[in-house]
């Protein structure tokens, strides 16, 4: 009997193993990025360029898994719950950790684990930031997989999109980088990423973004992100002449994730009611 079970055990597997599909795979190629940049935004900070990276190609993947499960097919339905487990990583948990390390400003040395650190505003902020940014992340996810992917428009901010807008403020508003001297800009950003978790919960129908503006708005995030690599790169400085343009850019790509997020929704309600 032992030994007829034992003898099965190889077949189970391999029945379990077949019904992985390449959108599976792509799906958790996702959240392995998200795994990583995790691990890079904590061994590398102050450099952050190999995390976002990650996030980058994990959004690649994302992207991808939906197209090769139309084109491929699925042997099950577990597909959008294995999607929704690898956005919870790569667009919550990286992002609010990219946020925490960026903008949290330790005590004598100490990161978070410090109760002198918590009678500073900003690191308050810092830290419902994170809570809000992964528990209002998952919680959107959660309802997305039970009914949102439904939907012709998003319910709720995506958290891509809340990802994205983190990673951008992240790079352009870093308190650590030498022309943002100014507490005024930490506060914005914190404001500006506990808003936007909080409008990941909320009943507001956002755009899906697709076509020519997906690919607008691609390439100024990354020019935006580009052209603080190239200050590094270049060693330009707020007293070089061409340092202006630098942060025209940057603020660019900064302004159209920031008109998606508060903005797109007044115009697709807008647009909605002209054509009723």
């Amino acid at each position: 009997m032992n030994k007829s079970i034992m003898n099965q055990k190889p077949s189970v597997t391999m029945s379990k193993l077949s019904l992985i599909s390449i959108a599976d795979l792509l799906t958790m190629s996702n959240g392995i990025c998200g795994i990583l940049a995790i691990i890079s935004f904590i061994k590398f900070y102050p450099d952050i360029t190999l995390g976002t990276g990650l996030i980058f190609l994990g959004l690649i993947f994302d992207g991808m898994d939906g197209a090769a499960a139309r084109r491929f097919g699925t042997k099950h339905d577990f597909g959008r719950h294995l999607d929704s487990i690898a956005d919870s990583i790569t667009f919550c948990m990286a992002p609010a950790l990219l946020a925490l390390v960026v903008f949290y400003e330790p005590v004598d040395g100490k990161f978070i684990f410090s109760v002198q650190a918590f009678t500073i505003p900003t690191n308050i902020l810092v830290f419902l930031a994170f809570i809000f940014m992964i528990s209002f992340g998952i919680k959107r996810l959660i309802d997305f997989t039970r009914h949102g992917y439904k939907l012709k428009t998003f319910l709720g901010l995506a958290t891509p999109a809340m990802g994205f807008m983190v990673i951008v403020i992240a790079h352009i508003l870093d308190p650590h980088r030498p022309e943002n001297d100014s507490i005024a800009a930490v506060y914005f950003s914190l404001i500006l990423i506990i808003l936007g978790s909080v409008l990941m919960n909320m009943q507001i129908k956002y755009p899906k973004i697709r076509g020519k503006f997906a690919a607008v708005l691609a390439i100024a995030i990354m020019l935006s992100l580009l052209s603080i690599e190239f200050q590094k790169w270049f060693g330009v400085n707020s007293s070089d002449n061409i340092f202006i343009y630098y942060r025209i850019i940057s603020f660019f790509g900064l302004g159209l994730i920031i008109a998606y997020v508060f903005v797109s929704p007044f115009i697709l309600s807008l647009s909605s009611s002209k054509e009723v």
